[in-house]
């Protein structure tokens, strides 16, 4: 049943879905924010999709024509409310964003670390178990724990079992490329934060919007780049010939 509904849910192209629903978001996310402070440029959003390749992708076409639906505003306005904007940037967008990566790459890492020492039993418990045959097997047969089943027979299977739950749990590992994710959450942590300093450490308007242009820029990079290895795990390899 597990082989059917994953080969179902593959046919439905439910996680292609899900990664162009991404990065649709955050672009869009980035996009808006810098329409606020009049610095909104679709074009340099698209090139970026074009540049990593992510608009090539089967199923990521139509981003560009979405994205593109964004223009700079050619309103003036004022400094003293391009400031007021520029303060509301940063709390709403940089400060939460910023926060946000760091209770992720915190939660993340103490569950991956939480996983490791299981892991670690897993094959401590094992290798115990074979130790156990190897020294005391006479003991095992002769001792019936229910019904039939003797102590090596259950020992037999209870180590086969830890030995498939630590692969399958290999295998999700992989498959949901938790490593990669905490990459991606520190390294936005560090881009916001750094951010989020240069503009405190910055007076000048202009120098301002710069840094949140760059912002802007290396984040939808960022996750760029993780819907790209994301993606191709995804796709299967081409044989040879």
């Amino acid at each position: 049943m597990g082989w059917y509904f994953f080969r179902q849910s593959q046919k439905k192209e439910n996680f292609t879905l899900h990664l162009s629903a991404r990065v649709l978001a955050e672009t869009l996310r980035a996009q808006f924010y810098l329409t606020i402070v009049k610095r909104s440029d679709s074009n340099k959003a698209i090139k970026l999709l074009d540049i990593t390749g992510v608009s090539k992708f089967a199923g990521f076409g139509w981003l560009n024509h979405v994205v593109n639906k964004y223009s700079t505003s050619s309103e003036k306005t004022e400094e003293s409310n391009i400031e007021k904007n520029i303060i509301f940037v940063t709390k709403h967008w940089i400060d939460d964003q910023a926060n946000y990566f760091k209770s992720k790459t915190k939660t993340l890492s103490a569950h991956h670390h939480k996983l490791e020492e299981i892991k670690g039993v897993l094959f401590a418990a094992s290798a115990v178990m074979a130790l156990l045959l190897i020294f005391f097997k006479t003991t095992l047969v002769n001792t019936t724990l229910f019904a039939h089943v003797d102590a090596k027979t259950f020992t037999v299977l209870l180590m086969g079992l830890l030995l498939f739950w630590l692969s399958i749990w290999e295998i999700h590992q992989n498959k949901m490329a938790i490593k990669e994710l905490l990459w991606q959450y520190q390294n936005q942590y560090k881009v916001f934060t750094h951010a989020k300093e240069s503009l405190a450490n910055t007076t000048s308007i202009e120098d301002k919007l710069l840094i949140l242009e760059g912002l802007a820029e290396r984040s939808m990079m960022g996750n760029c780049i993780w819907i790209t290895h994301r993606f191709h795990r995804e796709q299967e390899p081409p044989t040879a010939g």
